[in-house]
C-alpha cells in the first residue's frame, strides 16, 4: 500500500493539474504552467542533486536569503548551512539513500548580510535521477516565538520552585511549633499564635484537620476562599463545605498520611472556583512521634497551568486561522476513535477543499487568499459547536467532525453549511465567491480504520463531489 505522504503528493499534483485545466493540455503547456507555479510560489522551491549542489531555485530563495540564484548554484548547499546544523542536514539527506520517501527537518541558512534564518524543509527524492525535490519555508519568527515561550515557562517554573521551597520551610517551622504544643488550653492558644504569625502572610492556603477530618485551623487566605469566619469553621467536618465526591477523595488522602506518616503531594482542581492547586498533605507529630493532625498546604498554580496550556495550544493550533492544525486534529481524533470503538458509535467526518483558492491567490494576491481562509474558518466556527472538532490540515483543506452526529442529521448539517456560505457571499460585494467542496466520510466501529484511511476516504468523496459539480 502506498504511504500517506505518497498519496498526498499525488493528490497535490492532481490538484495542480485540475486547477490549471492541464489534464488534457499538451505537454508544453503543462510544463509552462508548472514553471509559472514554481516561480510564483511564496514558498522556497528547489531541485537539488545527490552531489550536494542546487540544480534549480525559484525567486523566493533570493527574496528570503538575498543571495542571487547564481551565487546559490555555484557552491555546495552545505556551505550555506549553519556549521552547527550541517551534521543533522547530512544525516537527514542520507535517509534518501536508505529508501525514505520523504524527509522533514529544520536547519539554519546563511543570508547575504551574515545573519541566519531558520528554514523548515519537506523533501522528496527521485532516486533514479539522483535528484531531490524540496519545499522550504522561513520559520525564523516561529522559532523566536517558541524560544520566548520556553524562556517564559522556565522563568515561571523557577519562581514556582522558589515559592515551593519557601512553603516547605514554613511547613517545617509550623510542624516544629505544633510539636511543642501542650495539652492545656493556654499553651495551645500560645502555640496557635506563633503558628498564625508564620502563615497569615503567605498567599497560599493552609489548613489543619484532625483524624476525624474536622477543621482545627485555617489561615486568612483559605478562609477568604471558603467565605468563612473563625467561628464558622472550627470543629466542623470537611464534608460540611464540600461535595460527597470531594470529601471521599480528601478522606482517602488524609487516611494515607495518618497510616504512613509520610507527606504526599498532588495537583488538584477545585470544584469551587475551577482553579488548579499543588497540594501538600503532611503529618503533624508530637514529640513521641504520634500523629495528631494533618496540615494541608495548597499553592495556586493556575498561572502555570495556563502557560502550559498556551504552549500546548501553540503546537496544536493553525497559526493563520486559529483552528486545530494537522497535529492537533490527529491528537484529538485518535482519542475519539478509541471512544467510538468502545461505545460502538460511528463518527461522521466532513472533508472540505476550498474552491478556486489558487485563482484568488493569483488574481488578488496571497494576502487576500489568507483573508479568504480566515473567513472560511470563521464560518466553520460559527456553524458548528465548540464540542465539534474543526481543523485546517493543509493549505486549502479543512476537516470537521460533528461529535455525536447521526446519519439522519449529517445531510442537514452539510446543507446548513452551504447555506451559510451563500449568506456570507451575499453580504459581501466582491468579484469572487467563497465555497467548499465537501466529502462525507464515515468511521464504522464494526470495521475500524486508521485516521489516515479515514482522510483518504473523505478526500476521495470530496473530489467526487467536485467532479459532479463541474459536470452539472
Amino acid at each position: 500500500m502506498k504511504s500517506v505522504k505518497t498519496r498526498r503528493k499525488n493528490s497535490i499534483k492532481l490538484k495542480g493539474q485540475i486547477a490549471y485545466g492541464s489534464v488534457d493540455k499538451p505537454r508544453k503547456t503543462v510544463k509552462e504552467d508548472y514553471e509559472k507555479l514554481f516561480n510564483l510560489s511564496i514558498d522556497m522551491l528547489c531541485i537539488a542533486g545527490f552531489d550536494g549542489y542546487f540544480k534549480k531555485l525559484n525567486p523566493a530563495w533570493e527574496k528570503t536569503l538575498r543571495w542571487t540564484n547564481e551565487e546559490l548554484l555555484s557552491k555546495p548547499y552545505l556551505d550555506f548551512v549553519h556549521p552547527q546544523d550541517r551534521e543533522s542536514t547530512i544525516n537527514a539527506a542520507s535517509g534518501f539513500e536508505d529508501g525514505k520517501l520523504a524527509i522533514t527537518f529544520d536547519n539554519r541558512y546563511l543570508c547575504k548580510d551574515g545573519s541566519y534564518k531558520w528554514i523548515s524543509w519537506n523533501a522528496f527524492p527521485q532516486v533514479k535521477e539522483r535528484l531531490i525535490f524540496a519545499v522550504a519555508r522561513d520559520v525564523t519568527k516561529r522559532k523566536k516565538m517558541e524560544e520566548d515561550l520556553r524562556r517564559a515557562h522556565d522563568d515561571l517554573e523557577k519562581r514556582v520552585q522558589e515559592r515551593t521551597v519557601a512553603l516547605r520551610r514554613a511547613n517545617e517551622a509550623l510542624k516544629a511549633e505544633i510539636d511543642k504544643r501542650k495539652q492545656v488550653e493556654e499553651e495551645l492558644r500560645e502555640s496557635e499564635e506563633k503558628y498564625r504569625s508564620l502563615v497569615e502572610s503567605t498567599e497560599d492556603s493552609l489548613y489543619l484537620v484532625d483524624k476525624n477530618y474536622k477543621y482545627l485551623f485555617m489561615n486568612k487566605k483559605h478562609k477568604s476562599r471558603m467565605g468563612l469566619s473563625d467561628d464558622e469553621y472550627f470543629g466542623q467536618a470537611y464534608s460540611k463545605f464540600h461535595s460527597p465526591d470531594e470529601t471521599k477523595w480528601f478522606v482517602e488522602k488524609v487516611k494515607e498520611v495518618f497510616n504512613t506518616g509520610k507527606s504526599i503531594r498532588h495537583e488538584h482542581k477545585s470544584l469551587r472556583d475551577g482553579r488548579y492547586f499543588l497540594q501538600t498533605l503532611s503529618p503533624v507529630k508530637r514529640s513521641d512521634r504520634t500523629i495528631t493532625a494533618v496540615i494541608v498546604a495548597s499553592k495556586d498554580i493556575s498561572e502555570l497551568k495556563s502557560m502550559e496550556e498556551k504552549l500546548r495550544t501553540l503546537s496544536l493550533a493553525d497559526e493563520l486561522t486559529g483552528l486545530y492544525n494537522r497535529r492537533g486534529f490527529f491528537t484529538l481524533v485518535e482519542q475519539l476513535l478509541k471512544l467510538s470503538k468502545r461505545q460502538k458509535m460511528g463518527i461522521f467526518m466532513l472533508y472540505a477543499d476550498v474552491d478556486n483558492l489558487k485563482d484568488i491567490n493569483d488574481t488578488f494576491g496571497h494576502q487576500e487568499g489568507d483573508l479568504a481562509l480566515i473567513e472560511i474558518a470563521g464560518i466553520l466556527k460559527k456553524d458548528f459547536r465548540e464540542s465539534d472538532i474543526i481543523a485546517r490540515i493543509g493549505g486549502d483543506e479543512f476537516v470537521v467532525i460533528p461529535v455525536g452526529t447521526t446519519g439522519d442529521n449529517i445531510e442537514i448539517i452539510t446543507a446548513r453549511l452551504q447555506k451559510s456560505f451563500e449568506i456570507h457571499n451575499a453580504e459581501r460585494s466582491r468579484s469572487y465567491r467563497l465555497s467548499l467542496s465537501v466529502g462525507t466520510a464515515y468511521y464504522d466501529p464494526k470495521h475500524p480504520c486508521s485516521i489516515d484511511e479515514l482522510l483518504v476516504q473523505g478526500d476521495k468523496l470530496m473530489y467526487e463531489q467536485k467532479r459532479q459539480t463541474r459536470e452539472s
